[in-house]
Formats: structure tokens, C-alpha cells, sequence
């Protein structure tokens, strides 16, 4: 397993080479061109290729020319769980687009454009459950980070795995090609151990004093935290 720890901040432009010479075709999207909210969290792209952008203000679908915007509070029977987006995730095998918001989750289906709402179970009642990562596993299983602890969907329902207070707020997930799942939180760097229920800690370079915020597999299978 290689595990890389950086500190670094890196600008990765998928398979294009750049020159001194050459000049990017750079477009800017804001307010002006029907983007809710200038604050920009979240990006996703789903299987019909429309850009999804969660913002501090709604969620945004993008057609390449127009915005379609959706918030809390529309007159409508259902509707996102907050406006303030801080996470976005399509899952391809249910065509669902899943949006972590800083009050909790809520789920779109394109197909029958409706939202669905998530209730936490096991939430720390004094805090909102903060969703920050969404991922899933090689079952297709739905897990979410939040500051209240790990959950994940099962059968449409969401569960929570109880968390102790050392593991602190969750930050990051990533499923290694070992098929453990990464948690990267404010107080280090943990791995689900799911046949016991357990969080383990994993130790690397005084690991509780690091505050992670990303972790990611690359196709040599390599995890990269940030």
C-alpha cells in the first residue's frame, strides 16, 4: 500500500500539456450568467453530461448555456434539506445526484426530478449534520462524512456508525483497491474496519495532529492525502 502525504497544492490539467506558449480558453460563470450564488463548494457531472455546481445559495444544474436552479423553500412538496451545498456526488448505478449540505443530505433523481431527504439517526443533537464527503464502495454502497460521524445507505434508508469522540469530524472518504475505506478527519487519518464496525486509527507522521482534507486513489491504486 502506498500511501502519499503532501502539503502541496497542485494544479492538474487532465491530459493537456501546457506551454509557455499556448493560452487557455478560460470561461467565467457567475451571477450575472444565472449562477444562485457566486460561492462555489461542489461539482459534479451526471450520465447525460449536465454539470451540477452546490453553492452557498442552491444547487445548480447546467446545461452548457443555462442554469436551472433549485433551493429550499420553493413551492414544492419536496425540495433540497438546506441551500448551503458543501459536497456533490452522482452515483452512476441509480442515476441519483447526492448533496451534502451543512443542515444534511438530500438525494435528485433526474429521471422523476424530485428530491428526497435523509434523516440522521444517530446525530449529536447540539450539532447540524454537516455533510463533507460522499462516496462509494465496490458493493455500490452509499457512505457519507459529516461532523456528527460515518453513515451510509442501505435499502434507501440512512444508518450511522457510532463514532468515538478521538475520531473528531469527518473530512474525506476514498475506497482503497483493497476495498477499506479511508477516513480523513480534523483529527488524522482512520480506516473502517466493517466486519468489526470499528474505526482504526492509522499512524503516519504524528497523525493526530494532522487536519486532513482530501484523500484520493489514483490509478496506480495509490492513496494521496491532502
Amino acid at each position: 500500500m502506498r500511501i502519499r502525504l503532501f502539503s502541496l497544492l497542485i494544479l492538474w490539467l487532465c491530459c493537456t500539456e501546457i506551454s509557455a506558449q499556448q493560452e487557455l480558453n478560460i470561461i467565467q460563470l457567475d451571477r450575472t450568467d444565472g449562477l444562485s450564488q457566486n460561492s462555489v463548494f461542489a461539482i459534479t457531472q451526471d450520465g447525460d453530461g449536465f454539470l451540477w455546481f452546490g453553492t452557498r445559495s442552491g444547487l445548480n444544474k447546467y446545461d452548457g448555456v443555462n442554469f436551472t436552479v433549485y433551493r429550499h423553500g420553493m413551492d414544492r412538496a419536496d425540495q433540497l434539506i438546506s441551500n448551503d451545498i458543501r459536497e456533490l456526488y452522482f452515483d452512476e448505478p441509480s442515476g441519483l445526484i447526492w448533496i451534502g449540505t451543512t443542515d444534511g443530505l438530500s438525494s435528485y433523481d433526474p429521471i422523476k426530478e424530485a428530491f428526497q431527504q435523509y434523516q440522521f439517526p444517530d446525530a449529536r443533537k447540539q450539532l447540524a449534520p454537516s455533510v463533507s464527503s460522499i462516496c462509494s464502495d465496490h458493493t455500490n454502497k452509499l457512505w457519507i462524512g459529516s461532523r456528527t460521524g460515518l453513515h451510509y445507505i442501505e435499502q434507501g434508508e440512512l444508518h450511522s456508525l457510532p463514532l468515538s469522540y478521538m475520531v473528531g469530524n469527518i473530512t474525506a472518504l476514498e475506497e482503497d483497491s483493497y476495498q477499506q475505506l479511508w477516513i480523513g478527519t480534523n483529527k488524522g487519518l482512520f480506516i473502517l474496519d466493517e466486519s468489526r464496525r470499528q474505526i482504526l486509527p492509522f499512524s503516519i507522521h504524528n497523525n493526530q495532529n494532522l487536519y486532513i482534507k482530501d484523500i484520493h486513489k489514483d490509478r496506480a491504486g495509490a492513496i494521496w492525502v491532502g
